[in-house]
């Protein structure tokens, strides 16, 4: 896919004030949280994500390692292609800091230590460890949705992408037509779905502030013109140069030749990218179905939890993460660690009030947060 360079301009910082907390509002979700189960005391030992034996998957032929003479018998709709499911407890959830008034999407550095959270105009800096603000920075013009891949972080409205160095604030802003959604890559590269002169498409943009230039966007890749009436989410991946796009009622594949497919996956509107092991995990809202694909779009495994599934990701170290629901009220927070032929359990907390949207994840550490509708929690897995 073409590639654009833009350019970098110093970014403009703001009072903290701005930034400054809402007091917590009497039933808050987190107020609503009720005692949590964490499934058992963690023992010190760090299993390895990937291989159930302590070895690191690489993501090479990975597969079910199913005995030839005695195959499971699975859904006629997914085959032989079940794996196993057991409990394993050696870890769990600690509950870092609550971060109030973000409404606008949060993203973490790569180490987990600060994270961004859109408030109104702004993108506030908050430290993780205390949920306190320590940064804010204006988007001219901007409302952001925020996506970081833990070294830079991306902004975007429907007219204007910006991406800023999380550690400096240098930024490099363009104007877009009509942006549905848009993603950032490990490699700073900025995937978008939007709707230009000719229709929907598929676009790349690189920011760098080590390179000065600017140039208009230009479509790389024409999509149906259903794929930006219906795109709720895009997973763009650097290593094999994917993608996959979340759309109403469907999951799609971009391959690296630009062809676009379906995936086995009717009305899934969950997915999570492994990009170390190079899965994608997804399923569907309120099923209790986990489906696995490798970076083809081949379904090579599944299996199934005990509750609805409500959201999911990828932790830094490659635990899929999980938000199952317990009850009306009530949700369960799981880890797993998904090998050849079996998915393990390894952590769990019931009884987490449901109000929990999703998942967002560092780079490089087991440390995520929970998104609700005006605020954030963090945690750690350990």
């Amino acid at each position: 896919m073409t590639r654009l360079l833009l350019i970098s301009v110093p970014a403009t910082l703001i009072a903290l004030t701005a930034c400054a907390p809402a007091e917590e509002a009497p039933g808050s979700a987190y107020d609503h949280e009720l005692a949590r189960s964490q499934g058992g005391e963690a023992d010190g030992s760090a299993a390895t994500p990937g291989n159930n034996d302590g070895s690191a998957d690489n993501g090479d032929d990975w597969s079910p390692d199913w005995a030839d003479d005695d195959p499971p018998v699975g859904d006629d709709e997914l085959g032989l292609l079940e794996i196993g499911v057991e409990r394993g407890i050696h870890l769990r959830f600690n509950d870092l800091s609550t971060a109030y008034s973000v409404s606008n999407g949060v993203a973490l550095s790569a180490d987990g230590e600060t994270a961004a959270g859109g408030i109104s105009s702004l993108v506030c800096g908050v430290a993780v460890q205390t949920g306190g603000v320590i940064s804010s920075e204006e988007y001219t013009a901007v409302t952001p949705v925020v996506d970081s891949n833990g070294e830079q972080l991306l902004a975007f409205n429907n007219t204007t992408l910006h991406i800023s160095d999380i550690h400096t604030r240098q930024y490099v802003q363009v104007k877009a037509d009509d942006v549905i959604t848009a993603a950032l890559d490990r490699d700073g590269v900025v995937s978008m779905i939007h709707r230009d002169d000719l229709g929907c498409a598929l676009s790349e943009v690189i920011a760098s502030s080590s390179q000065v230039g600017s140039r208009d966007i230009s479509s790389s890749l024409a999509l149906d013109s259903a794929v930006c009436d219906a795109a709720t989410q895009l997973l763009p991946d650097p290593q094999s140069d994917v993608a996959f796009i979340g759309v109403a009622d469907a999951l799609l594949h971009v391959s690296n030749t630009g062809a676009v497919s379906e995936l086995d996956c009717e009305d899934c509107d969950l997915m999570a990218w492994d990009s170390n092991a190079q899965r994608l995990y997804a399923a569907e809202s309120g099923d209790d179905v986990l489906r696995v694909f490798n970076e083809d779009g081949a379904m090579v495994a599944w299996f199934r939890v005990d509750k609805p599934i409500l959201a999911l990701d990828v932790s830094g170290s490659g635990y899929l993460l999980m938000i199952n629901e317990l009850s009306e009220q009530h949700v369960t927070l799981s880890a797993f660690d998904v090998a050849p032929g079996l998915a393990t359990e390894v952590a769990r907390r019931e009884g987490m009030f449901n109000a929990v949207e999703r998942f967002e994840t560092a780079t490089e550490v087991d440390r995520f947060a929970l998104v609700y509708s005006n605020q954030v929690t963090f945690l750690d897995l350990e």
